[in-house]
């Protein structure tokens, strides 16, 4: 304490008018411990902070394509067999060649890419992105919407191209 008084003594010194009145206080020493529980929950709200905010896209269900089936009897009676499955994958992949060769041809081999997310995700309402989970009737009307446009799109360009008949 004989240290302390000589810096209030000082600061007196420098301010007269704002001399401080001593009083005795009684020091007693108080430790504050906080619960182990909380000192944990709020180190692991800390830990999950810190880590870096990952968005996972949600997953869709499979198309119903893929779920459901004919279901193979015991003796196979009802005629599915292996040979009629791979029947279905080659007739969307078929789908999807000619879907490529038209999407090409209508927008362009830059912009398909960007373009066939947009239909599958039209195709689909919003359940995927991913033109091979569209289903194959799907595909189908896809394919000849643009096979439509196309013609239509032709049938101007060779109208504008061809000089109008001029009637005398």
């Amino acid at each position: 304490m004989v240290e302390a008084e000589p810096a209030v003594e000082a600061a007196s010194e420098v301010e007269p008018a704002a001399k401080p009145k001593r009083a005795r206080r009684a020091k007693s020493l108080l430790f504050i411990e906080p619960d182990p529980e909380w000192v944990q929950r709020q180190l692991e709200s800390m830990r999950l902070a810190a880590l870096p905010i990952i968005d996972v896209p949600v997953l869709s269900a499979p198309p119903a394509r893929m779920i459901a089936g004919p279901v193979a009897g015991g003796n196979g009676s009802n005629g599915a067999g292996p040979d009629d499955d791979e029947d279905d994958g080659s007739e969307i992949d078929g789908l999807l060649d000619e879907l490529d060769d038209v999407g090409v041809q209508f927008y362009g081999a830059e912009a398909w890419p960007a373009k066939c997310g947009e239909l599958a995700k039209f195709a689909t309402d919003g359940a995927t992105d991913d033109i091979a989970n569209v289903p194959a009737a799907a595909l189908d009307k896809l394919i000849s919407g643009i096979k439509k446009r196309i013609a239509e799109r032709d049938a101007a360009r060779g109208s504008a191209g061809k000089p109008q008949e001029q009637s005398a």
